[in-house]
């Protein structure tokens, strides 16, 4: 049987497979309404259409206020969506078509498709509705030079064409909507047509040409004049203003003529045409927000997109600056998916004969499981690909296979988004339903038994291929060594090109290229690889690994120049190094040996280069590859012998031949090289250049597996024989062989016992302890490694005998190589516990490090190359035993066993001493204090012992100054006892002398005792060495003190007589001269008052003399007070008598009177009466100045002096006495 004899209806016939929205020829509608496939799916979203649209029927206004009065149909190429708003409009609008043989309603159809009941009485509720259905593909009638408005203008040119008004041009669509408004629109077609000869419907496109007709026509039929309508005209463009919200009113002015009318619009890919646009999409929200809300609900816009809406939002650039809540909420979302694509090409295209079902019913039973296995894919392939499940699939599908579906589909979506198609495709002009039926004409004269291999949807496609792809497929068939099979299989390389659930393989394009169901996959895998090495010597394909890559020209150009890239060995040595230890073993460069945690570093060589420097470590590895250039000499002999070359040998590793693999990794460093030396050179080529670094990415990850697992099956040697390690990882292989080689060359590796604990916590309690004993250290035990510790001393050792320096980095390169390999830490524990015990010293720039101070300089690799190490030198017992003695006499206790700890506190004893004796120092150096030269010379003497940096160093120093430290012991403790516990009483002494006592000596030396003690006191305060009698010294500051304060109370009270007499003197005077209640009298007498309480606080005798003597000073200041008082009191009382005598001569008269009777009167104080006698001043005379004035020398040596001075005496007191003065004689 023919395959064109299987199917019930005619494999030729034209089934419209391209949904066209503006196809709407009758005989076109009948056949997409008969043959029209409702699926379970299909029938579901027939239902939510309906739930979501019938509300707007019954009642628009309350689906209106609901705000979703639009619906978003997506799905992706081949779903169905632009078939589905078709046959939803040709429903809506209850479409009649006909056959040429019988004509039948849209509905009428559905009703043979088993639909719901319900769901049928809806459609006929709908129906019934005045509907106006526009529907169109947005991207065919939209003009993208419009911008952001294309959206609207297109929405705007629809609505026009419906009701018959200009499309193209919307201001002359709004003239006639105008004048139809006015019911003129065909009285001014017929004037028009009277004027012009012409159809006006046929010529407003040319309406530039007709103005003035139509000036005239539009006067005649809106009865204005000629010169109006002309301006009218004129003005038409510029006076029309398009925006959604006018759109929307005449929309509504549509509506508003029968309240069953309801306007929808069915806008195909929506979404594709809107892409990234933010601005197209906030108009769509306000187009469809506003229909909704000015229309009440009658004016519905439904749209479809090839992703659903959050999505469209999502990709688009800033949308995050937007809210796109309102258009998110105004449609209703249906999604189609691409299950039914399987049911509807079966239903329409292949549906089978009774007969034809029974014929391949029994080719399926007798070659089901060859047809399983000839159709398997590998195993990188998705399980979307589903081959043939059972009799059934295979009679529904045969001549194709189920993958067929999944796959056509994913090759149109993924070709038009890789932009390898033309528009026509991207416009959904070719459907899934055409490219099988085109592949099914293809075998429909073959007999059953052929099978549709993928290479037969090509022709589907190829006229809307873009030129540059179309021209590379047709110059490949124009040449000899391209065999037409070789074409067949260049062609769905290209198919699958860009299509992620498969993989272009070997094992897949057999799969794919499958013709028959006993095709020998053999030879048909042979026929491919010829025709693949024949595509790829003429640069057609290229080969990524496993897989082989479709070429573009530009792709072709970019190869061949890689081809041509040259590149050296050494080239190849390195990325082979770099795949190897990088990538495979992952830059492995130590190796950490279990027993002791040691890092073991590892010199790496790939073909002779050096990876980490020519000097080789204490293990080596050397891979030898076919790309070195001696790799035929290397035989498994030569191998196992440069297995054990140098000290320590190497391990090798020989790689076998592979030649796919090591020219995939020249490909990948051609590319390499290529791609840097063109890194912004061709930017016009940057995508491509792009994809190839993204290729060679993948090639590169491709490469490390393959190495991977050349290295697993490699041969490997080691001190000088081939092994055969286990373990199925590379880095457990060599694992394995490191620690062979370990084991068998480090003959001392087993000296030491591993630390079980924490050993750096160890390596600190070591560092930090006082002495072994603390720690319980015996260095003789087995648990401290005592044989490694002999080795680490004599190493110290044999430096200090040859002068050598010998840093703690030293000692750890040193153990941690062969032979010995040892853990650094444990090393380090060594060096710490050696010094604990006094072995070794630690130096740093010539300065002793004390252990405790050493942590950070052992752990840390910069500051240990930095540390030197020492040995110690150890006294002799005799030494030791002079040395304990000589401890036991200076401080009183009992030595300790060891050198160290003598040494340590020793140390801590001097050092506290010292301390002692400086802080003396500090309180002698403020005053006169004893035992001054005692504390510098022991200063001295314990900063020698200090310095000393070494336990052999002190002992020597202490057995040398062993006498001066006996002697100074003594004084060491006269010294501590003053300074500490007499140093205050000293203080007392000093003060007493210099101070106390000081100030009253003279009189107290006239007391027997008092000058018998201090005579006392001042020996003892000038005595080197006083410690002795100073408990002396308080009783005899108390006895002067007794002494002291009698004479100090004896003299006190002779001066406050003294002053209490001249406050008496002073108080008579005021008195005398009327001052007692003025301020005269306390500013005389205050001073001497406030003399009288400083004599109670006064210590020393001379003060108070002193202030005996100011005090007859304030007494004269006084009465100079008083005496200017008195002579203010005799001038107010003069100026007072003067005015009265005044008034007596010139009596006030009357009229004086009484024009002073509101003047201020003056108060003041009354004058002393005439009759009453004056106050007399009180005048000092110094009569020595006298003396001075009769005779110059101050000196009477005869009568005649005597009579001189008296008779000048005598004038002056008397002069004084009759001027009504007291005097006062100096």
């Amino acid at each position: 049987m023919q395959i064109r004899s299987l199917f019930t209806k005619d494999i030729d016939r034209s089934i419209n497979g391209v949904v066209k929205a503006d196809q709407l020829e009758s005989d076109t509608v009948f056949t997409e309404l008969d043959e029209y496939v409702i699926t379970t799916e299909l029938a579901k979203h027939f239902e939510e259409f309906f739930d979501a649209y019938m509300p707007s029927v019954r009642d628009p206004k309350a689906k209106a206020a609901s705000g979703k009065l639009g619906i978003w149909v997506s799905g992706f190429f081949g779903s169905g969506k632009s078939h589905f708003i078709k046959i939803l409009s040709y429903l809506l609008q209850n479409t009649k078509a006909t056959n040429g043989k019988f004509e039948q309603s849209a509905i009428d159809f559905f009703k043979d498709k088993n639909l719901d009941g319900f769901l049928l009485g809806e459609i006929d509720t709908a129906v019934k509705k005045e509907n106006t259905v526009i529907l169109f593909n947005i991207d065919s009638r939209a003009n993208t030079d419009d911008g952001d408005d294309a959206i609207l203008k297109v929405f705007l040119k629809v609505f026009n064409e419906q009701m018959g008004f200009s499309g193209d041009h919307p201001h002359i669509a709004h003239l006639e909507r105008e004048l139809d408004q006015r019911g003129v629109f065909d009285q001014f077609k017929k004037e028009f047509n009277a004027l012009t000869s012409a159809d006006w419907i046929e010529e407003r496109d040319a309406y530039d040409f007709y103005r003035d007709d139509m000036a005239d026509a539009l006067g005649k039929v809106t009865k204005q004049s000629t010169e109006s309508a002309r301006q009218w005209v004129e003005q038409l463009e510029n006076n029309f203003t398009l925006d959604v919200s006018n759109f929307c009113k005449w929309v509504k002015e549509y509506l508003d003529v029968n309240s069953d009318r309801r306007v929808l619009f069915f806008v195909d890919e929506v979404g594709q045409f809107i892409g990234n646009n933010t601005q197209m999409m906030l108009k769509l929200q306000t187009i469809t927000e506003n229909l909704g809300t000015i229309c009440e609900g009658r004016a519905w816009v439904v749209v479809t997109s090839q992703e659903d809406i959050d999505s469209v939002i999502g990709q688009m650039a800033g949308s995050k600056g937007h809210d796109f809540s309102k258009i998110q909420g105004r449609f209703e979302r249906l999604s189609l998916s691409s299950s039914n694509t399987s049911e509807v090409i079966e239903k329409r295209l292949l549906s089978k004969e009774d007969e034809a079902r029974s014929e391949l019913q029994d080719l399926y039973d007798k070659k089901g499981d060859i047809l399983r296995n000839q159709l398997a894919f590998d195993s990188t392939t998705t399980a979307e690909l589903a081959n043939y499940k059972d009799a059934s699939s295979f009679i529904n599908s045969y001549p194709f296979v189920p993958y067929h579906y999944t796959l056509v589909q994913k090759i149109f979506e993924a070709i038009r988004k890789a932009g390898a198609t033309g528009l026509h495709l991207s416009r959904g002009e070719r459907s899934l339903l055409d490219a099988f039926q085109s592949a099914a004409k293809q075998v429909r004269d073959e007999s059953v038994g052929v099978l549709i291999p993928l290479y037969y949807f090509y022709p589907a496609i190829e006229s809307f291929l873009d030129t540059s792809v179309k021209r590379d497929i047709d110059q490949a068939s124009q040449k000899e060594s391209i065999s037409t099979f070789a074409l067949c299989i260049l062609k769905t390389l290209f198919l699958i090109r860009y299509v992620d659930v498969i993989k272009s393989t070997l094992d897949n394009l057999v799969t794919l290229c499958v013709s028959k169901v006993d095709e020998d996959r053999l030879a048909l895998r042979r026929d491919i690889e010829q025709a693949l090495n024949a595509l790829e010597q003429n640069m057609l394909i290229a080969r990524q690994g496993d897989e082989y890559i479709f070429l573009t020209n530009e792709e072709k150009e970019i190869e061949q120049e890689i081809q041509k890239t040259e590149i050296e060995l050494s080239d190849q040595t390195k990325k082979i190094s770099d795949l190897i230890f990088d990538d495979v073993l992952r830059r492995e460069a130590n190796y950490r040996y279990p027993e002791n945690k040691q890092d073991f570093p590892i010199s790496r060589f790939c073909n002779g280069s050096p990876r980490d420097g020519s000097q080789e470590n204490d293990l080596v590895v050397k891979v030898i590859t076919p790309r070195d250039p001696n790799y035929d000499e290397y035989s498994s002999t030569v191998c196992a012998n440069r297995s054990m070359d140098g000290d320590s040998g190497a391990i090798i590793i020989k790689l076998a031949e592979n030649e796919r693999v090591f020219r995939d990794i020249e490909t990948f460093i051609r590319t390499s090289k290529f791609l840097r030396g063109n890194s912004g050179k061709r930017p016009e080529q940057q995508q491509l250049l792009h994809q190839k670094a993204t290729e060679n990415q993948e090639r590169n990850r491709r490469l490390i597996g393959e190495v991977e697992e050349l290295l697993k099956d490699a041969e490997f040697y080691a001190l000088g024989s081939k092994q055969n390690p286990k373990g199925g990882a590379v880095s457990s292989i060599l694992q394995e062989l490191y620690r062979y080689v370990i084991e068998n060359t480090f003959s001392k590796l087993k000296l030491i016992k591993p630390f079980p604990g924490d050993i750096r916590r160890e390596i600190q309690n070591t560092l930090v302890a006082d002495d072994v004993s603390q720690i319980g250290l015996d260095l003789s035990t087995e648990e401290v490694n005592p044989l490694a510790s002999l080795e680490v001393e004599k190493f110290i050792t044999l430096g200090d005998d040859t002068g050598r320096p010998i840093t703690a980095e030293d000692i750890v390169k040193r153990f941690s190589k062969r032979p010995f390999g040892w853990n650094d830490e444990e090393i380090i524990l060594i060096i710490s516990r050696l010094a604990l015990a006094n072995r070794i010293c630690f130096q740093m720039r010539q300065q002793e490090v004390p252990l405790k101070n050493a942590y950070d300089n052992l752990t840390q690799v910069r500051k240990r190359a930095e540390l030197r190490i020492r040995r110690i030198k150890q006294q002799s017992e005799a030494n030791l035993k002079r040395a304990a003695k000589l401890f036991k006499d200076v401080f009183g206790k009992n030595a300790p066993d060891s050198e160290k700890e003598l040494f340590n506190i020793a140390q801590s004893n001097i050092s506290a001493m010292k301390t002692k004796l400086d802080a003396f120092a500090n309180k002698a150096s403020t005053g006169h204090y004893p035992g001054v030269k005692d504390i510098d010379n022991g200063r001295v003497l314990l900063a020698g012992l200090i310095e000393a940096q070494s336990s052999y160093q002190f002992i020597e120093s202490f057995l040398a100054n062993g006498d001066d430290l006996l002697d100074f012991e003594e004084d060491y403790q006269d010294l501590e006892n003053f300074y500490e516990t007499q140093f205050s009483t000293w203080q007392k002494l000093h003060k007493a002398l210099t101070i106390d006592f000081d100030r009253n000596r003279l009189a107290l030396e006239k007391n027997a005792d008092a000058n018998a003690a201090l005579t006392k006191l001042e020996a003892i305060h000038d005595k080197e060495r006083p410690y002795r009698d100073i408990r002396d010294v308080e009783p005899l500051i108390e006895s002067i003190n007794k002494v002291n304060e009698a004479l100090i109370t004896e003299k006190r009270k002779h001066a406050k007589s003294r002053i209490d007499l001249r406050i008496e003197h002073v108080t008579e005077q005021v008195k005398a001269a009327g001052a007692v209640n003025s301020d005269i009298s306390n500013k005389a007498l205050y001073p001497l008052q406030n003399a009288k309480k400083r004599v109670e606080k006064l210590q020393g005798i001379a003060e108070i003399h002193q202030e005996i003597t100011e005090a007859a000073a304030l007494e004269e200041d006084a009465y100079e007070l008083i005496n200017k008082f008195i002579e203010q009191q005799q001038a107010l009382a003069e100026q007072q008598a003067k005015e009265a005598a005044e008034k007596a001569t010139n009596p006030i008269s009357d009229a004086d009177k009484n024009s002073k009777n509101n003047d201020y009167e003056r108060t003041v104080s009354k004058p002393k009466h005439a009759a009453e006698i004056a106050p007399k001043k009180i005048v000092s005379i110094d009569t020595s100045r006298i003396m001075r004035e009769v005779n110059s020398t101050g000196v009477i040596e005869t009568e005649q002096d005597i009579e001189d001075y008296l008779s000048v005496l005598k004038t002056k007191l008397t002069a004084l006495v009759n001027s009504n003065n007291k005097i006062r004689i100096k």
